[in-house]
């Protein structure tokens, strides 16, 4: 699970990074954790962060404040779960007006954001796409939204998600079989990359969010670049 936190104050964010790891740590979720310290820092990079499952946000923050930083996160993702942490509550109601799952009034209790993370947890457990990977060691079950890429290594392939990479007993083309082919890109015969994982498309190779460069075919990049602006274009309706 991929959560963002965007707080100006070091303090409270510290605070909430802790809770939230005890929380993952208790019910054995994966958890990857990013923190920003102001909404301008994390629309810089928005192109990599478009993918959180939640985004826990402050809005008393300085010059780009946390409601609005909500705003254009609902530009380019309807489906992410969104969060406020606030000590003012004239703000609730703007909140309906990009869907947040909840609106946290410090000092909030413990419980009280866990409840929360709980209820979305359950929700994206049941959404979650996944295929049963063949391993060495029997199968392993890989979520659609964890992947980063994929390469064919002869009969097998390696699949690097957001937190290990796994060598698969199959080819390329039966992991193909298993995704959804919106969500994914071919830009060489020996790669498959998740569109939500693209940091930047070069000429000549694609950035992922892991830091990877996956090479594009000659001859490939016009077809690439407007598969993934289509991606793109999908994410903002």
């Amino acid at each position: 699970m991929k959560i963002i936190i965007c707080e100006d104050d070091e303090r409270q964010r510290l605070i909430l990074a802790r809770s939230l790891e005890g929380w993952s740590n208790s019910r054995q979720i994966e958890l990857e954790l990013l923190s920003f310290e102001s909404g301008e820092e994390l629309e810089f990079k928005r192109e990599e962060h478009l993918d959180a499952d939640l985004y826990i946000l402050d809005i008393e923050m300085k010059n780009l404040n946390g409601m609005d930083v909500a705003k254009w996160i609902r530009e380019w993702n309807k489906e992410s779960g969104i969060m406020f942490i606030t000590g003012y509550e004239h703000f609730v109601f703007e909140g309906y007006l990009v869907k947040a799952i909840a609106y946290l009034l410090k000092p909030y209790r413990q419980e009280q954001l866990e409840q929360c993370l709980d209820r979305l947890y359950d929700e994206i457990k049941e959404q979650r796409k996944f295929f049963v990977c063949k391993t060495t060691d029997g199968g392993e079950k890989i979520f659609f939204d964890d992947i980063v890429w994929i390469q064919s290594d002869d009969h097998y392939v390696l699949i690097q998600t957001s937190s290990k990479q796994i060598r698969g007993r199959c080819s390329l083309e039966e992991v193909k079989k298993e995704l959804d082919d919106r969500n994914f890109l071919q830009p060489h015969r020996s790669f498959v990359i998740a569109n939500g994982k693209i940091k930047r498309i070069g000429r000549n190779d694609i950035e992922m969010t892991d830091g990877s460069l996956i090479p594009i075919a000659r001859g490939k990049w016009e077809q690439i670049n407007e598969q993934y602006m289509d991606y793109v274009r999908k994410m903002r309706r």
